[in-house]
């Protein structure tokens, strides 16, 4: 969550572009429902949430493991705190998912805001009608649902599905078309099914090498400025300019910065530059 800068500045931001709904998110406290990464020791208390939520931003969490225990202390505790702070400053506030039972759990007792996980996604994207339809039903049962940045740009896809309920994630390190994607993320899940503490219990040298890119010769600069010019601006996972108003134009009105190792003032800068697309001072 980046938590001690994001308080104090997102809480301005927030006030001074008051047609933008600001949200943080992470997977804390060691969860098992935990998914996206091998858990790390990260704390959230209902404090923590009520500072975001007085300012009107939500707080996301990324239950995206496939495997989930519905009777889970931890898990039950985080939902109880996120309904309790939401009430109080009548913020509606999220988790990301894909487990079914998790999704019908929530929704019997909470009113949150529900989003359907990239890592629910096949590795492989091929754009037929079973593909469109697989969509158009998860339209149905949530809120809002991050795609693959494959199919994003494509006007098969994006003119057969309402682009204003899908979250694009602007800044994906993972490689285009990677074979492993859905794989990668299941093993990572895995981690948190198994030990409540995977990177002292496992060990570090294990749950970094199910962690990081699994393809021996990834590159993390592909889709530098230069691969670009070279190759076509949808080379690169990170988002251009050119890619945010492609976006904008075509109705997708959510973005997610991912913040992984990033620094505070990389992310910040990131939501900058997505605000003045969506303002209209955007570079031309």
């Amino acid at each position: 969550m980046h938590y001690d800068m994001l308080t104090t500045k997102l809480p301005v931001l927030a006030v001074r572009n008051k047609n933008i709904a600001f949200t943080v998110y992470d997977g804390p406290n060691l969860c098992q429902w935990n998914g996206g990464r091998v858990n790390r020791d990260i704390t959230l208390t209902e404090d923590m949430i009520s500072r975001y939520n007085q300012f009107g931003i939500a707080v996301s969490i990324t239950f995206t493991n496939p495997t989930i225990d519905l009777s889970d202390s931890t898990g039950n505790h985080i939902l109880e705190m996120l309904d309790r702070s939401g009430r109080a400053h009548s913020v509606r506030n999220k988790i990301v998912l894909i487990n079914d039972d998790l999704r019908r759990y929530i929704r019997d007792r909470y009113d949150f805001c529900l989003i359907y996980s990239i890592t629910g996604h096949p590795s492989s994207v091929t754009i037929t009608p079973a593909y469109l339809e697989r969509y158009q039903a998860l339209e149905e049962m949530y809120d809002y649902i991050v795609p693959k940045f494959e199919v994003v740009f494509e006007p098969e896809f994006y003119s057969n599905i309402t682009p204003s309920k899908y979250e694009l994630l602007i800044n994906d390190t993972c490689l285009y078309g990677c074979p492993y994607y859905y794989e990668h993320f299941q093993k990572i899940a895995l981690q948190n099914t198994m030990s409540r503490n995977p990177w002292a219990e496992l060990g570090h040298d294990h749950c970094f090498k199910i962690e990081e890119c699994w393809l021996p010769k990834f590159n993390p600069d592909v889709g530098s400025d230069v691969d670009r010019r070279r190759y076509g601006e949808r080379l690169g996972m990170d988002y251009t300019d050119t890619m945010m108003q492609q976006a904008l134009n075509i109705g997708y009105r959510a973005f997610k910065i991912s913040g992984r190792e990033n620094p505070t003032s990389l992310i910040l800068t990131e939501i900058h530059k997505y605000i003045r697309h969506i303002n209209g001072n955007a570079p031309s």
